[in-house]
C-alpha cells in the first residue's frame, strides 16, 4: 500500500531542547491543521463528498484549485479512477475503507503510546488498526495541544497497551497508509512505500534537505528489485496505469518548496517540468514479414498453453548441494563449465588507473610492467570474521531480487563453498588482504560478491539445462514481445525547452513530411532520427548526451545508432550485389528483457536480431555492441558465440544457420583488450569479437552475415 507523508520541522532542536513556546506552537499548529482536516473529512461526510466531487470532477469554480496559468490543477488527473466509472459516494467509500481501516468513517481518536517513543496512533471509531502515526520529539506535548484546541471530531486518548510501530511503517504488511513527523526523515529513514508528500512551513531555507526530502519519495523498487520504472524496464507491456503509482506527489502547507526545487532543478541543468509537452512520431512497423523471418522461443506446454519457463515449471535448485549432470558430479553443486573448462568466477580488488603520457615522454621512459596480482582463497582463519548469519540473509536478498525462485540456499553450506579453490578467483591486493581488523568488513563484502557471481552461474546453468531441449523455431509474428505494440513514438520535454521544441520539430518535417533517410541533430543534446528500409520498424532514434527529452518506446544508444549507420552506408555499397544474389536483410532491435534472451549466456539479451535470406535458407545472427571492459575472455557473453552453434545442432534444421557476434564500442581497441585479456586481434575475431574502431569491423561481420549456407 503506497505511504502518504507529512513532513513538517522538528519541535525539538538538535542538541534535545525544546523550541520556544511561539515557535513550538507553530510547529503544533501545522499537524493540528492536518488530523482537523482528517477529523472534518472523517465526520462531516456530506460536506466532505462535496470537497471530493469538486476535486474529482475537476470543478475550479469551486474548489479553487488552478495554478498561475489559470488552469484547473485537477484537469486530466485520476484516469484510472474515471476509467472505473466511480461515483462519488463509491470513491468516498473506497477511501474510507482502504485508507482509513473504517468503511463507516467515524471520530479520529489520536492514541499517545506512553513512554518516550514520540508517537501517536492515529486510528477510526473501533477499528483495531492504526491508519496513521504520529512520529515527533514530544509526544506528550502535541497531545495536549490538540486537546486544548477541541477540534471537532477528534479525541486524544492515552494508550496504555500500544507498542511503537514507526520501525515497521517500512514494511509492505504495514496499515499504516499516513506518516506523519519532522525532518527527521531526511537523515537516514528509507522507505520504499512513499508515494505522496506534503510540506508544512518546510522549505523556506532548507534548500539540500528539501532535495533530500523528495529522494525519499522518488527512489522506486521496481520490479524485481530493478530499480527501474516500469516505462524504463518494459515500456511495451508495462500495465497502463502502473505510472500512477510511480509519481511522487508533493504539496505544501505554508511552504516554498516548489521554488527552491525549480531553483535546485535550474542550477543543475535539469528541467522544471512547469508544462511538459507531448509530441508524437508515426512509428511505422513492417506488414507481414514476421510469418517468413524465424526465431528461437521455448516450446508452448500441452497441459498450460503456455511457453515453458523454468521460474514456473523447472525442478528446485540446492545451490552447494551435490549436482549430477550426466557423467559430471560434483559434491559442491558446482557447475561443469566451471569444473571441467575452468571458466571460474572473478573479483578483481585492484585498482585500475588510466594514464596519459606524451609522445616525447614515452621514448625516453621504460614501457610499464604487468604487476603480479596474487590470487587468494578463503581459509579457516578470515572465515572466522565472516559473519555467516549476515552472510546468508544478503545472499538470500540477493536471490530474491535476482528472481530465482526455483533455488534454495542452505547457509551451512557457505563456509565449504568459500574454501573450495576450484571455483574462484579472488585477486586482492596484499594490504587488504592481511589479517587485521580494518579488513573483516572486506571480507564479509569479498564473499557475497563471489557468492552472488557463483548463485548466478549456477541458476543459468539449471536453466539452460531445462531449457534446452524446449527450444524451437516458429515464425517472428509467433515469438511475441519483439516489435512494439504502439503505432508512434511519444517524445516528452519540459516546455520551457525551446531549443529541444525546435529540435523535435525539425526532425518531425524532415522525417514525416519530407521522407528524409536521416536527420542529424546540430545540438549535443538533442535528438537524431534514421530511416532504415531493413528495419522492422522505423525510424530509429537516439538522444544525444544528457538529453532532457523523454521517448517511448525505445531509443539507441550510441554505439548502437552509429551500427545502424555503419549498417546503411555499408548496403547503399552492396545493394546492387545483394539483389543480383537474390538475397534479403532484415534487422530488429531487440526489446530489453523482453525480446529474445538466452541462457547459454546467462540472460544474455543482444540489442539487435540481423537477418540473411535467400531462397528457403535463413542466417540469424544476434548483434550486441557491448563494452567489454567489464568482462573478460571467459565471460559467458563473450563464449556465447561457440555456444549458439550447439543451440543450432540441437534444433536440427538444416535450413537455419545461427550466430552472434559482439562489437566493442570505439572507447575499447583491440590493443586495450590484448593488454589486459592477454589475447590478439586474431583470437577476439574467432570468438566473434569486433571492435567498431577498427574500419572494417562492418566488412568482417557482413562477411560473415552473407557467406554462402554451409
Amino acid at each position: 500500500m503506497p505511504l502518504w507523508v507529512f513532513v513538517g520541522a522538528s519541535v525539538v532542536k538538535d542538541d534535545g531542547s525544546k523550541e520556544s513556546a511561539k515557535n513550538y506552537n507553530e510547529r503544533a499548529s501545522d499537524i493540528a491543521q492536518v488530523l482537523g482536516f482528517l477529523a472534518w473529512f472523517l465526520g462531516e461526510k456530506e460536506q466532505a463528498k462535496q470537497a471530493l466531487s469538486a476535486v474529482y470532477q475537476g470543478d475550479a469554480a469551486s474548489a479553487g484549485l488552478i495554478d498561475k496559468q489559470g488552469n484547473e490543477i485537477f484537469s486530466g488527473s485520476f484516469p484510472w479512477l474515471k476509467e472505473q466509472q466511480l461515483t462519488v459516494d463509491a470513491l468516498y467509500r473506497d477511501i474510507l475503507t482502504h485508507s482509513f481501516h473504517a468503511a463507516g468513517g467515524g471520530t479520529l481518536n489520536v492514541d499517545r503510546i506512553t513512554g518516550d517513543s514520540g508517537e501517536l496512533l492515529l486510528k477510526v471509531g473501533e477499528a483495531e488498526k492504526p491508519f496513521g502515526l504520529i512520529n515527533v520529539g514530544d509526544a506528550l506535548g502535541l497531545a495536549e495541544h490538540l486537546e486544548s484546541h477541541d477540534i471537532k471530531h477528534l479525541q486524544v486518548r492515552k494508550s496504555e497497551l500500544a507498542n511503537p510501530i514507526f520501525a515497521e511503517v517500512t514494511r509492505d504488511s504495514s496499515p499504516v497508509n499516513l506518516l506523519i513527523g519532522s525532518k527527521k526523515f531526511v537523515e537516514g529513514w528509507n522507505c520504499w512505500r512513499v508515494s505522496s508528500m506534503g510540506l508544512m512551513n518546510t522549505g523556506k531555507k532548507e534548500g539540500s534537505q528539501i532535495i533530500q526530502l523528495f529522494g525519499r519519495g522518488v527512489r522506486l523498487k521496481g520490479r524485481d528489485m530493478s530499480l527501474m520504472r516500469s516505462s524504463r524496464l518494459d515500456p511495451i507491456l508495462a500495465p497502463k496505469y502502473l505510472y500512477l503509482l510511480e509519481t511522487l506527489n508533493v504539496f505544501g502547507v505554508g511552504a516554498d518548496f516548489m521554488a527552491t526545487f525549480r531553483d535546485f532543478l535550474e542550477d543543475e541543468g535539469l528541467p522544471g517540468n512547469d508544462n511538459p509537452e507531448v509530441h508524437t512520431l508515426k512509428l511505422n512497423v513492417m506488414e507481414d514479414v514476421g510469418k517468413s523471418l524465424k526465431m528461437l522461443r521455448p516450446k508452448v506446454r500441452q497441459d498450460t498453453r503456455q511457453a515453458y519457463s523454468f521460474h514456473r515449471d523447472g525442478p528446485l535448485v540446492s545451490f552447494g548441494h551435490p549436482v549430477l549432470s550426466g557423467d559430471f558430479q560434483n559434491a559442491l553443486g558446482l557447475t561443469p563449465d566451471i569444473v571441467l573448462k575452468e571458466r571460474r568466477v572473478e573479483v578483481d580488488r585492484y585498482p585500475r588507473v588510466d594514464s596519459i603520457q606524451a609522445s616525447g615522454v614515452k621514448e625516453v621512459m621504460a614501457k610499464p610492467g604487468l604487476a603480479k596480482q596474487q590470487s587468494r582463497y578463503f581459509d579457516n582463519d578470515r572465515l572466522l570474521f565472516v559473519d555467516m548469519a549476515a552472510l546468508a540473509r544478503d545472499l538470500e536478498r540477493y536471490r530474491r531480487n535476482r528472481g530465482y525462485a526455483n533455488v534454495l540456499i542452505d547457509a551451512h553450506r557457505l563456509p565449504a563453498l568459500l574454501k573450495s579453490q576450484i571455483w574462484y578467483t579472488l585477486l586482492v591486493p596484499d594490504d587488504q588482504w592481511k589479517l587485521r581488523a580494518d579488513n573483516f568488513q572486506r571480507y564479509q563484502s569479498m564473499a557475497l560478491e563471489l557468492l552472488s557471481l557463483l548463485l548466478d552461474r549456477v541458476f543459468n546453468y539449471h536453466r539452460r539445462a531445462y531449457l534446452e531441449p524446449r527450444m524451437e523455431l516458429v515464425a517472428l509474428e509467433e515469438a511475441s514481445g519483439n516489435l512494439p505494440a504502439t503505432s508512434e513514438y511519444q517524445l516528452v520535454v519540459d516546455g520551457s525547452e525551446s531549443a529541444l521544441i525546435d529540435d523535435i520539430k525539425q526532425m518531425k518535417m524532415a522525417i514525416e513530411q519530407q521522407q528524409q533517410a536521416a536527420y542529424r541533430s546540430s545540438k549535443a543534446n538533442g535528438i537524431s532520427a534514421l530511416q532504415l528500409g531493413v528495419h522492422l520498424y522505423h525510424p530509429l532514434l537516439h538522444l544525444g548526451k544528457d538529453s532532457r527529452i523523454r521517448v517511448e518506446p525505445v531509443v539507441l544508444n550510441d554505439s548502437e545508432y552509429r551500427f545502424v549507420e555503419d549498417l546503411r552506408a555499408w548496403l547503399e555499397r552492396n545493394q546492387q550485389l545483394i539483389a543480383e544474389r537474390g538475397e534479403q536483410i532484415y534487422l530488429l532491435r531487440n526489446l530489453v528483457k523482453q525480446g529474445i534472451g538466452f541462457f547459454e549466456a546467462g540472460g544474455f539479451y543482444p540489442d539487435f536480431i540481423l537477418w540473411h535470406v535467400q531462397q528457403d535458407k535463413q542466417r540469424i545472427v544476434f548483434v550486441d555492441p557491448h563494452g567489454v571492459r567489464h568482462t573478460g575472455s571467459k565471460d559467458e557473453k563473450i563464449e556465447f558465440a561457440e555456444r549458439i552453434k550447439d543451440v543450432q545442432r540441437r534444433l536440427k534444421d538444416e535450413r537455419v544457420e545461427l550466430e552472434s557476434f559482439i562489437l566493442a564500442p570505439s572507447s575499447t581497441t583491440s590493443a586495450w583488450v590484448n593488454s589486459y585479456w592477454g589475447m590478439t586481434a586474431e583470437e577476439l575475431r574467432a570468438k566473434h569479437v569486433l571492435f567498431m574502431s577498427d574500419s572494417d569491423y562492418l566488412d568482417s561481420l557482413m562477411q560473415t552475415v552473407t557467406a554462402p549456407a554451409a
